[in-house]
C-alpha cells in the first residue's frame, strides 16, 4: 500500500504516513487508493524508507562509492622495560669483567716500579744523584702507588651492589680560591657548579653522581623518583623502569647507544 499523498510504501495497517505524516485510509483488502501521480513519478528520486522497494534500495546502493578497505595503523605502544637486567649473568659480560680486570692489573704492574726503575737509571747512567738517593725517593713514590692501588682493590672488594631511589637534582655552587704566593697576578676566586644527582639507599644512605658538566649522562637520564641499583664491581647505576628511555651507556667504554642495541660497539652487553 502507498501513501496517496506522497507516494512512499507504507507498513501494513499503519494509521499515518511514515514520510509525510499524513493520516491513512481504512481500506478493506478489495479497496486502492489513487495515489498522486507527482508522488508516485519521484518515488524513485526520493529518500528511501524502512519497508521499501527492492529497486529504491538496488539505486541507493549503486549510488554509494565503493572505498577499499583501508587499515589506519595505530601509535605502538612503549616496549614494557621494568626490572633490573639480566645482562649481568651474560657470559659475554663475564669475559668482558675478567678482560677490564686483568688489563688494569697490567697497567699497575708497569706504573707501580716505574718511579723506582727511573731514579735508579738516573742516578746510574748521569750520576747527578747518589744511588742511595735515588732508591730512596724512587721506593717512596712506587711505594705510595702501590698503596693507592692498594686502596682502590679493597675499596672495591668490600664495597657491594647496592639500591635506591632517587631524591632529586642539583646545581651545587663552589668556590676554588687561587693563591697568589709571588704576587705574580690577582688574587682571584673563580665560581664552578656541580651538578649533583642525589640517591638515598634503601639503607638511608644518600650517595652522589656529581659531574661538572649539565650534559653529563646521569644528570640528564634519571629523574626524581628512579629506582637505582649501582653495580659496584663495574661501577655502572641501572634504573630499574627503563620503558620510555631511547639510549643506555656502556657499563665499560661509557659509549651512549640506543637502547634497542643488544651490545655496545666495543662488545660489552647493554643492560636493559
Amino acid at each position: 500500500m502507498f501513501c496517496p499523498n506522497c507516494g512512499a510504501q507504507t507498513v501494513e495497517g499503519a494509521a499515518f504516513c511514515v514520510k509525510c505524516g499524513k493520516q491513512l485510509p481504512n481500506l478493506s483488502a478489495n479497496q486502492t487508493v489513487p495515489v498522486n501521480p507527482a508522488a508516485a513519478q519521484n518515488l524513485f528520486t526520493q529518500t528511501p524508507v524502512a519497508g521499501g522497494t527492492a529497486q529504491i534500495n538496488q539505486q541507493i546502493v549503486q549510488s554509494i562509492p565503493q572505498v577499499n578497505n583501508v587499515s589506519v595503523s595505530q601509535p605502538s605502544a612503549p616496549i614494557q622495560r621494568v626490572g633490573f637486567s639480566n645482562a649481568v649473568n651474560d657470559p659475554r659480560f663475564a669475559s668482558k669483567k675478567r678482560t677490564q680486570g686483568c688489563a688494569a692489573f697490567i697497567f699497575s704492574l708497569i706504573i707501580i716500579p716505574m718511579p723506582f726503575l727511573g731514579f735508579v737509571a738516573y742516578s746510574y747512567f748521569w750520576h747527578e744523584m747518589e744511588m742511595t738517593e735515588a732508591l730512596k725517593i724512587g721506593g717512596g713514590v712506587s711505594g705510595i702507588f702501590l698503596l693507592f692501588y692498594a686502596f682502590l682493590w679493597l675499596k672495591k672488594l668490600f664495597t657491594s651492589d647496592w639500591e635506591g631511589v632517587v631524591t632529586g637534582l642539583t646545581e651545587e655552587e663552589h668556590i676554588y680560591h687561587r693563591n697568589n704566593a709571588n704576587r705574580s697576578y690577582t688574587e682571584r676566586n673563580e665560581y664552578y657548579y656541580l651538578y649533583v644527582v642525589k640517591i638515598q639507599t634503601t639503607s638511608g644512605k644518600i650517595k652522589k653522581i656529581e659531574n661538572k658538566s649539565p650534559n653529563s649522562f646521569y644528570y640528564k637520564y634519571f629523574k626524581a623518583g628512579d629506582r637505582v641499583k649501582y653495580h659496584h664491581d663495574i661501577d655502572y647505576y641501572e634504573k630499574y623502569d627503563k620503558t620510555y628511555d631511547t639510549h643506555l651507556l656502556c657499563p665499560f667504554c661509557a659509549r651512549v647507544n640506543p637502547i634497542t642495541d643488544d651490545v655496545c660497539k666495543c662488545g660489552a652487553p647493554i643492560l636493559k
